[in-house]
């Protein structure tokens, strides 16, 4: 099943409905980086498999992913796996994972955009650097608002301190990538619950990155499953950066360490940055 977002215009290439059985999903989300409509656009997914195809895993992946183990591979650990789902997640103030207060910023505040300003790039960098600065010691002095800045051609915002948020002592507030590798039982689950507690999507509407939360919180604070703390992916995080917000490139001389990882699916590739790396992996892995 295929999720074309429809706001970067018809598929390009050979119809993926011609390779084999494929479906593409008929009324698509338009979808935006850090946006809810990445959670709207992986549930009507869910929602379209659990009502046409019988399936054991439910294995999610962007178009810049790629398997790095020979798919029968794949098969054979998930058919054998004690666990009922692999997700890369962990409590979202786990200062090892996201910078300290990332977290609390982003679900225990409702966000609201603030205007454009189109002449933002003109104005003075010394002038610029200052007001994050401000914006930075702003949000540090006070826990009652926050102020994001523009990022990936987002609009700053502005929230508010939830009064009422859907975490408590029992149900935790989780965070992660939202790659995610799930058995049948745990998507039936995610679907039920998010249709039994509609408040659940309001809330993490006025979110940033709710993609990274919503699905995370949401099993993992479940008590039948077993969830492996792994996406089972290779990524490309910039050397050097702690905390990065977006991974490099795979380039071909790194397809030995991918090959040598434990994980089943490698991202991103770009072909515009080594078009040789695909060929090589297809090559070396036998795909």
């Amino acid at each position: 099943m295929i999720h074309h977002d429809p706001s970067q215009g018809p598929i390009s290439g050979e119809d993926p409905r011609q390779i084999g059985d494929i479906h593409v999903l008929e009324n698509p989300v338009a979808v935006r980086w850090g946006d809810f409509s990445l959670v709207k656009a992986a549930m009507l997914g869910i929602q379209w498999i659990l009502q046409n195809r019988e399936f054991d895993w439910l294995i999610w992946i962007s178009g810049q992913d790629y398997p790095i183990k020979p798919i029968s591979r794949i098969e054979e650990e998930l058919s054998a796996s004690s666990f009922d789902g692999y997700v890369e997640a962990f409590l979202h103030d786990d200062p090892a994972h996201w910078p300290m207060g990332e977290g609390f910023d982003r679900y225990f505040f409702q966000y609201l955009g603030l205007p454009r300003f189109a002449y933002w790039h003109r104005i003075p960098l010394t002038v610029r650097t200052a007001l994050a600065r401000a914006r930075t010691n702003f949000n540090g002095a006070q826990s009652l608002v926050r102020i994001r800045g523009r990022y990936r051609n987002h609009p700053s915002q502005i929230g508010l301190r939830s009064l009422r948020t859907p975490f408590s002592h029992d149900f935790r507030c989780w965070g992660g990538y939202n790659w995610f590798n799930l058995s049948r039982p745990c998507v039936v689950y995610l679907k039920r619950f998010a249709d039994d507690h509609p408040d659940m999507a309001r809330y993490y509407s006025r979110t940033p990155l709710p993609e990274e939360s919503f699905f995370q919180s949401i099993l993992f604070n479940a008590k039948s499953f077993k969830i492996a703390p792994s996406s089972k992916r290779f990524i490309n995080w910039n050397r050097g950066v702690k905390h990065g917000t977006s991974p490099d490139a795979i380039t071909a001389s790194q397809i030995v360490e991918l090959i040598d990882s434990d994980a089943w699916f490698a991202r991103k590739f770009d072909v515009s940055v080594s078009a040789g790396a695909l060929d090589l992996l297809d090559t070396v892995v036998g795909i």
